[in-house]
């Protein structure tokens, strides 16, 4: 039986991606009885897992899109006034892209899905890019996974960013997910904001 010590984020989310060998997810899932802890983190993947990968979103129309440009230069306006708007940083706590490769785990070019997951004091925000069927392009899918229940996901915005160029806006769903389809690998720049809170993610890498 593994160590329970080694129930962390990776071993975790290979164990809901079923890229475990059998005797090892076996362990993990005897383990999971008697561990709580991980427990929540398996039900958020799983969660995740589950609307994610069919959901898609369209780009707002030019009058929402323009409403929320909106939205977005009046923060900036709130910025300049300390004490209005909360600032947060989401750190990257976990980049499957960056994982060493583990056993019965899939590798090489045929895999073609990322996860990352963000921390902030107020709120998680999950990512997984999926690469498109040609190859050429990249749709990523996003959930902000509030840490307090004041925080509601449908309140914010999500702005993604190239260069300091905005390369798409939209609005979060009641459970906090939002996706942005046809982008190409790079680094981009993701900030999620409400009017009372805003959380940018340091260097958002798709591969």
């Amino acid at each position: 039986m593994l160590d329970p010590m080694e129930l962390n984020f990776e071993r975790l989310l290979d164990w809901v991606e079923g890229r475990l060998p059998a005797q090892e997810a076996a362990a993990i899932a005897q383990q999971l009885v008697t561990n709580p802890a991980a427990q929540c983190v398996v039900e958020w993947l799983q969660a995740f897992q589950r609307v994610s990968h069919p959901l898609v979103l369209n780009a707002p129309p030019p009058s929402v899109h323009q409403e929320f440009v909106q939205q977005f230069a009046e923060y900036a306006e709130r910025k300049r006034q300390p004490g209005l708007l909360r600032r947060l940083l989401a750190s990257r706590q976990f980049d499957s892209s960056a994982q060493p490769v583990l056993a019965g785990a899939r590798t090489g070019s045929g895999n073609t899905s990322q996860d990352i997951l963000y921390a902030s004091e107020d709120a998680d925000i999950v990512l997984n890019s999926q690469r498109q069927p040609t190859g050429q392009h990249v749709q990523l899918f996003g959930q902000l996974l509030p840490n307090h229940d004041d925080l509601l996901p449908n309140d914010f915005c999500a702005q993604l960013l190239q260069n300091n160029q905005e390369i798409a806006i939209t609005a979060l769903d009641d459970f906090g997910q939002f996706s942005f389809a046809g982008l190409v690998v790079g680094e981009y720049q993701l900030i999620l904001s409400s009017a009372s809170v805003e959380i940018e993610l340091d260097s958002v890498k798709i591969s």
